[in-house]
């Protein structure tokens, strides 16, 4: 997550290789050709996560002959928002847990530049009213 994290605020930075950029027609499937490109290099072992909101865990497709492994649905909707919100990976959990609790609370409150930068997007992706206090 901390790869997609990264990789989202600084985007423009990258470049893709040619045979890919007829695959890519928005900045998340940018962000996510990255990303994977980066996995498939650093490791033999390629991550794809398949994010269906049952209960608690998303399953996770490990490749090359790996067991799959389940992880933490929050994490998953991290990995998706990621490529939108570009903003930090704690910074973002800390949003999801918000939002969960969205019916309950009226604004989230920080004084993190980092949110406070994204807070329209914020409040538009995921319906949390940041303020800077």
């Amino acid at each position: 997550m901390e790869l997609y994290s990264y990789i989202s605020r600084n985007v423009d930075v990258f470049e893709v290789l040619t045979e890919f950029r007829e695959f890519i027609r928005t900045r998340d499937q940018k962000v996510r050709v990255i990303a994977e490109f980066c996995l498939s290099i650093v490791s033999h072992m390629l991550i794809l996560v398949s994010i269906s909101d049952t209960k608690d865990v998303i399953d996770v497709t490990v490749m090359h002959g790996k067991p799959n492994v389940r992880i933490f649905h929050k994490f998953a909707k991290a990995l998706k928002l990621v490529p939108e919100l570009q903003i930090p990976t704690l910074d973002l959990l800390h949003l999801i847990y918000a939002k969960q609790f969205s019916e309950y609370i009226e604004y989230f409150a920080t004084l993190d530049t980092a949110i406070i930068s994204r807070a329209s997007v914020i409040e538009k992706v995921l319906g949390v009213k940041v303020i800077d206090i």
